[in-house]
């Protein structure tokens, strides 16, 4: 494809890709944070002390004292991966301490005592989902059977017209849509495709990969499936109705690893306190290290 000028660099592109997988790692942390907090039971020392709860990047303007607020310490995707296969290593997490309360700084003290009791040292544990490499080849049917990746039979034919997409008008017989990939027997499998259709729920379509059977639906279509044996081919097998059709898009096949990743708390120094405008504030910098 030759890129227009509205088109991304490839610099842009793996910008956005660093900055989603930044963003993915921060909701991880955020959702393991928060997680420990809130299964803390309400009688539990740091709740009873902490009761205006715990807060991801800002409280309400109202809350209600003494609470605390946590947030991820900006940084760039080399810095926090440590530059090798995008995997989170280490990140420094600074937590804030608040309260009103006129004591001489008695109970956000309390507080600060009861957030490290739970945090110091722990580690907490968050499902990640890994993804591999793009299996499926011209899955957006951009050029017709180029390589003969695709085989197919009637009903199918090649849409060109407008957006390419595999097609099935109606009334038709069955008819199956196959390309061979580079999948093993027992590994688990992202299938995801986009189905346009004037059929009523269901529709006359399913799938199988690997031997494995999914089911499709009208519109975006996101489905994990264990490759079942020794077979190697994605189908698509359907036949539309009479006046209906169905219309087949955006097939893609990627490896996907379910991993438990571990989040291990080590705080670093208490680095600020202070009283301001008779609110008390104590922030503690944590390191949390990461593996996967």
């Amino acid at each position: 494809m030759v890129k227009t000028v509205a088109d991304k660099s490839d610099t842009e592109d793996r910008i956005d890709i660093q900055k989603g997988i930044i963003e993915a790692m921060i909701t991880d942390l955020a959702q393991a944070i928060m997680t420990r907090f809130n299964e803390t039971p309400a009688g539990d020392a740091l709740r009873a002390v902490l009761t205006g709860g715990l807060w991801f990047t800002q409280a309400k303007p109202d809350q209600a004292f003494p609470y605390a607020v946590f947030r991820w310490d900006g940084s760039n995707i080399d810095e926090i991966c440590g530059g090798q296969n995008q995997r989170l290593e280490t990140a420094t997490i600074t937590v804030e301490v608040f309260s009103n309360n006129d004591d001489g700084g008695t109970e956000v003290f309390d507080a600060v005592e009861k957030f490290m009791d739970h945090f110091d040292w722990c580690e907490l544990t968050y499902p990640s989902d890994i993804l591999g490499d793009e299996l499926v080849t011209n899955g957006d049917f951009a050029v017709e059977n180029i390589g003969s990746e695709w085989t197919y039979n009637t009903p199918w034919f090649w849409q060109t017209a407008g957006d390419s997409y595999a097609r099935i008008d109606g009334p038709a017989g069955l008819g199956n849509l196959v390309q061979t990939l580079a999948i093993t027997s027992g590994k688990l499998y992202r299938v995801s495709f986009d189905v346009s259709t004037s059929e009523s729920a269901p529709i006359p379509l399913s799938g199988l990969l690997g031997g494995e059977s999914f089911n499709a639906a009208n519109g975006s279509n996101s489905v994990d499936v264990t490759c079942g044996s020794t077979d190697l081919d994605i189908i698509f097998r359907g036949g539309a109705n009479a006046g209906k059709y169905i219309g087949l898009n955006n097939i893609s096949v990627k490896e996907l690893d379910h991993r438990y990743s571990h989040i291990a708390f080590k705080r670093n120094s208490i680095v600020n306190r202070g009283k301001l405008d008779n609110i008390w504030m104590i922030e503690i910098e944590y390191e949390a290290m990461f593996s996967h």
